[in-house]
């Protein structure tokens, strides 16, 4: 029975290589509807992927690598996404900047490292810090190590108090210079107040 249906497969195929013939035509207007078709299936995962926060390019075609898309279709969805505005690098790094760099404090080294690493372009992220220029660097530095002074245990001793301070602000991105007369500032007044 196995080999009878063998057989029959083994037919069916072969009438269907002779209905077919040499239209590559055909074939290639088939191959065209199926790149268009996966194209398509690829913007809709973009489109899903970005929904619920924004998503770099690197980011989402490793995403779309994840599942199985070839580099040809990454790169269509990708110039879609773009004409579409679904992704949009340089947007992303200056709402990056904005949120982490102005709002809560990050230091330029840190968003510049964060940026890079989410696969921001060079000209994308330099044009993103640029919006930090006009900030106080040893002003954002001293704010958040007060803010921090106050978390950490009242008897800590002066050097204690410099040390965690100054990690904490280089953690943030802040130069070492910037973290360490911050740190010293703010533990001196912590000490006669």
């Amino acid at each position: 029975m196995s080999n009878r249906h063998a057989r029959a497969r083994e037919a069916l195929r072969a009438a269907e290589a002779r209905t077919r013939g040499d239209d590559s035509a055909a074939e290639a207007r088939e191959a065209a509807q199926n790149g268009d078709e996966a194209v398509g299936q690829a913007l809709r995962v973009l489109r899903r992927s970005t929904q619920h926060r924004p998503r770099t390019e690197a980011e989402v075609a490793g995403k779309l690598r994840q599942r199985g898309y070839g580099e040809a279709i990454i790169e269509q969805a990708l110039a879609a996404a773009r004409r579409q505005g679904i992704v949009d690098d340089a947007a992303f790094a200056t709402a990056w900047v904005q949120d982490r760099g102005l709002k809560r404090g990050f230091g330029a080294r840190r968003l510049r490292d964060e940026l890079a690493g989410r696969g921001v372009g060079e000209a994308d992220i330099e044009t993103a810090l640029e919006r930090l220029d006009g900030r106080d660097e040893q002003h954002t530095a001293w704010e958040l190590a007060r803010t921090r002074a106050r978390q950490l245990p009242a008897d800590l001793s002066y050097d204690a108090l410099v040390r965690r301070l100054g990690s904490y602000l280089m953690r943030r991105g802040h130069a070492p210079s910037v973290a360490e007369h911050a740190a010293r500032e703010v533990a001196r007044t912590a000490e006669q107040g």
